[in-house]
């Protein structure tokens, strides 16, 4: 017996319908785990960051005013 993992996007019309045949068929499935990303997404997101700070959208914050932002003090 083997396993296999799909992603499905059961948002389109074949996704559903794939969605449907596997369920008809008493196929497990689970759903996807949100902390789980590909390689792509993982770089993407890194990108996308350095991108974010290169034109100084974010900024860093010491310890000390971190504590003020979160509300913390």
């Amino acid at each position: 017996m083997a396993t296999y993992e799909i992603t499905l996007n059961n948002k389109t019309k074949k996704g559903k319908e794939v969605f449907l045949f596997l369920q008809q068929h008493n196929v497990p499935i689970k759903p996807k785990d949100p902390t789980k990303m590909t390689e792509e997404e993982f770089y993407a997101k890194i990108q996308r960051a350095e991108e974010q700070y290169e034109r100084g959208e974010v900024f860093e914050l010491n310890p000390e005013d971190q504590r003020k932002f979160l509300g913390l003090e």
